[in-house]
């Protein structure tokens, strides 16, 4: 190697003004955020900058003229033969990665970067070697994080139960699993940096493509999005789908990319419609037969009634049932008696159905038939009772309706 200069000889400001490589060398030490050391084929400390004397917790005069033993020695048998092999190699050290606990920071162990390189004098003899390190801790604990999340994202990726698509702000496919990717024809390995309007279904790109670029262009996320179209298979029936799309933003605040999140809900949508149609059947059936139904809780006290018993009762939707309230429009001579066998009900005695009369609020009367069952919770306590009450007043006739029916 050629000689740049020794370290060894005493600074002088002749030579500082005359040499501008002397001059450099000096800006260098002084300056440099990374580690600088000389060190003499005794592994002394000829010359060292201020980063490397933090590094070991010391100040710069405290490190010059002491060897790494000196500064060390809880480590020194192990890293001198290790030094000592370095120094002795021929060519450069490039990035070599080592790990230690330095004298500032003991009980974590740091990672460095040393890069060394031989020094000869005007002779050719080797006085030493010249050494960057620089601690790259932090970089590595990030790098790890980052490889750690990597990984959590690609199993996610891998084993959700919902489509996942990540693309640029240009809608760019970046990455996306198998669910996502089952909606084009394509491989996974195609469909990535191709634009996802390629890729989607007609009914599915014509409702989500606006949104997507609507994210893109706001950057706010979107509420969920409910799609009904063809199946990608082109079979017969609809699919349905939920999609919701959220941005990914870049250090400045710009949309660098979209998540997009795509569920099948095809079955649940269908059981839903499937509920939603015998529901309408129900309450038809209950239109016709004038057949409402309630249901008292127990414990909370609170009292809910179907469509139909509001109009049984002549109230408005507005109307807030409560147990008092439902006693208000009994017929005063029917009170004890429906109050006895609701008792018996909760305490799930004697027969759980009677006939009894309101009065409803344009002061015409009604008779009424009811039916209850009780339930219980976990613990065996009424918890409350789920009824049936029907208008059977056109089955009634005149002389049947003024007496106090009892068929309890």
């Amino acid at each position: 190697m050629a000689a740049i200069f020794d370290p060894r000889d005493a600074p002088s400001e002749a030579r500082e003004q005359d040499d501008p490589t002397y001059a450099e060398i000096e800006s260098l030490y002084r300056n440099s955020p990374v580690g600088l050391s000389f060190v003499d084929r005794n592994l002394r400390y000829l010359r060292v900058n201020q980063a490397l004397a933090d590094m070991n917790g010391c100040s710069i005069e405290e490190m010059v003229g002491r060897s790494y033993r000196d500064l060390s020695p809880e480590t020194a048998d192990a890293a001198e033969p290790f030094l000592h092999e370095l120094m002795g190699r021929e060519t450069p050290i490039r990035n070599l990665e080592v790990r230690s606990r330095p004298p500032s920071d003991p009980t974590a162990e740091h990672v460095y970067l040393l890069s060394m390189d031989v020094v000869r004098d005007e002779t050719g003899e080797v006085i030493g070697h010249v050494s960057a390190i620089q601690d790259v801790t932090e970089l590595r604990r990030a790098e790890e994080t980052a490889a750690q999340r990597l990984k959590e994202l690609e199993l996610l990726y891998a084993h959700s139960t919902v489509g996942l698509c990540f693309m640029d702000a240009n809608l760019d496919v970046i990455h996306i699993n198998h669910l996502f990717a089952k909606l084009s024809h394509r491989p996974i390995a195609e469909q990535v940096g191709m634009n996802v309007e390629e890729l989607l279904p007609v009914d599915l790109r014509r409702q989500l493509v606006p949104q997507l670029l609507h994210v893109a262009r706001s950057g706010t996320s979107s509420a969920t999005l409910e799609i009904r179209g063809r199946p990608p298979s082109g079979g017969p029936g609809d699919c349905t789908w939920l999609a919701q799309t959220f941005p990914e933003r870049s250090a400045d605040g710009k949309v660098s990319g979209i998540i997009t999140v795509l569920q099948d809900i095809t079955s649940l949508a269908q059981g839903r419609r499937e509920i939603e149609a015998e529901r309408d059947r129900l309450v038809e059936a209950q239109h016709v037969a004038r057949l409402g139904s309630w249901e008292w809780d127990l414990i909370g006290g609170e009292v809910w009634w179907s469509s139909e018993l509001y109009e049984i009762f002549d109230e408005s939707h507005t109307y807030a049932p409560s147990y008092e309230g439902f006693f208000e429009r009994v017929r005063p001579a029917d009170r004890q008696k429906v109050r006895e066998q609701l008792e018996h009900a909760v305490a799930d005695k004697g027969s759980r159905w009677m006939t009894f009369r309101i009065v409803r609020s344009d002061g015409s009367e009604r008779v009424l038939f009811t039916a209850a069952r009780l339930e219980r919770n976990e613990s065996g306590i009424p918890a409350r009772l789920i009824g049936t009450c029907q208008d059977v007043t056109e089955f009634e006739s005149a002389d049947a309706a003024g007496k106090n029916s009892d068929s309890l």
